[in-house]
């Protein structure tokens, strides 16, 4: 009896571990348009300008990979990209925004990526631009 005790309560644990599982991260959304005010450009960005994200080749929820097309002069341009290691923040209980790591790739500069539902700030850019992207 107290083995079958023991099983039933390792097995309840274990399926409350499972379901309590960490909330997927707020991620840049694909296909859509973002309005960017641009600080220091360092590749030619009109400022203001627009751009968008296409998760070509995503790979998981932690990791996305993709191509950025953005606003030059009289013309549209495009960049590999990647978000990665992302890490949820919450206020009561839910997810408000997550912080990804960016790069340009594939040895550009990188910079801290908050990503909210309402848009992307990049900061702390290794090239001493950064950038505030509302989603449209």
């Amino acid at each position: 009896m107290k083995k079958v005790v023991l099983f039933s309560l390792l097995f309840a644990a274990a399926a409350l571990s499972a379901s309590a599982q960490t909330p997927p991260p707020i991620q840049p959304l694909a296909n859509h348009l973002y309005y960017c005010d641009y600080t220091n450009p360092s590749m030619g960005e009109l400022d203001p300008g627009t751009s968008s994200f296409s998760f070509i080749y995503t790979n998981t929820t932690t990791l996305k990979q993709g191509i950025e097309y953005y606003q030059v002069p009289n013309r549209t341009e495009n960049r590999k990209v990647t978000f990665a290691k992302p890490v949820n923040h919450y206020y009561q209980g839910v997810v408000t925004w997550t912080d990804w790591e960016f790069t340009i790739n594939p040895s550009g500069p990188q910079c801290a990526a908050r990503v909210t539902n309402w848009g992307i700030s990049f900061t702390n850019c290794t090239d001493g631009s950064s950038r505030s992207c509302s989603a449209f």
